[in-house]
């Protein structure tokens, strides 16, 4: 009789813990599964469906790679195979249109004058078309043509991420050159031989705020006096944005006074250089203009 009580009594144990230790594998498996800081990679569903659910509630880039742990460029490359970047900006557009409405409630109530610039207005005329994607890879393809330029970026150094005169200078000098000579174009978010980089880490927010840096830059080092015949066009390639600079031959001679670099290259600020094309290379005169 004993004997049976305690087979009942081991089965039961032995039972018990069977099932506690299933208990614990499944928690241990729900918590894996929602905790995706321990999750490589896009194979996980629960990861991908807070991805969508992520872009539905309005998420930016930076909110989703937080919340899924990956990078925001990996985010975006991934929204892009799944066919979901468009949704995802247009998703973007109504919060941001939301926002607005209720920072200007906002501004009204506490009576804060904000002067809002015209880069926010609405232009009622229909903006002139520029070159699209297809011209762009036309570009790409004859990288070496004499009167284009690529460059990886613009704003920051492409090995250190930060910002970098002497990157900013390389556009500017090329700029100046083609002004300065017979005209060219040059392209930025391109790796050599036309490879294709993209702005993403080039301090990229929107293609607004990178445009009118680039031509701000532009306009304090090289004068009023080349803007008329400088254009810049932002483009979008698949799942990249890069940037295009259209230079036509000045009628005057250009001069480039890049005060940051003149003072890391241990010139005057004010020193002047003047750049022409030579051998598809941009070099300043023997002679620098003197300050």
């Amino acid at each position: 009789m004993w004997e049976i009580v305690a087979i009942i009594t081991v089965t039961y144990g032995l039972f018990s813990f069977l099932k506690r230790h299933m208990a614990m594998r499944r928690q241990l498996k729900e918590y894996v599964e929602n905790d995706f800081s321990k999750q490589e990679g896009w194979h996980a569903t629960k990861k991908v469906q807070a991805l969508v659910s992520g872009i539905e509630k309005g998420h930016d880039l930076e909110r989703l790679s937080e919340t899924l742990h990956h990078s925001e460029a990996s985010i975006r490359a991934k929204l892009v195979s799944m066919k979901l970047y468009d949704r995802y900006l247009e998703r973007q557009v109504d919060v941001g249109a939301v926002k607005f409405e209720a920072w200007q409630k906002l501004r009204r109530k506490i009576g804060k004058v904000v002067p809002i610039r015209d880069a926010y207005r609405v232009e009622s005329k229909e903006a002139p078309t520029g070159p699209d994607w297809k011209m762009v890879q036309s570009l790409a393809t004859n990288w070496f043509d004499p009167r284009l330029e690529l460059c990886e970026s613009f704003h920051a150094s492409p090995i250190s991420k930060l910002a970098d005169p002497r990157i900013q200078h390389k556009v500017v000098k090329h700029v100046a050159a083609f002004l300065n000579t017979a005209g060219g174009q040059v392209l930025i978010g391109f790796g050599k031989k036309g490879k294709l980089k993209g702005l993403f880490e080039d301090d990229f927010r929107t293609l607004h705020h990178y445009q009118n840096r680039l031509d701000n830059a532009l306009q304090q080092t090289l004068g009023v006096t080349a803007s008329p015949f400088i254009r810049t066009h932002m483009v979008r390639w698949g799942s990249e944005d890069v940037c295009i600079i259209v230079c036509e031959k000045s009628e005057s001679e250009i001069v480039c006074v890049h005060r940051r670099y003149n003072e890391m290259m241990g010139y005057s600020k004010s020193q002047k250089l003047i750049y022409r094309r030579v051998n598809a290379m941009s070099v300043h005169d023997a002679l620098l203009v003197k300050a």
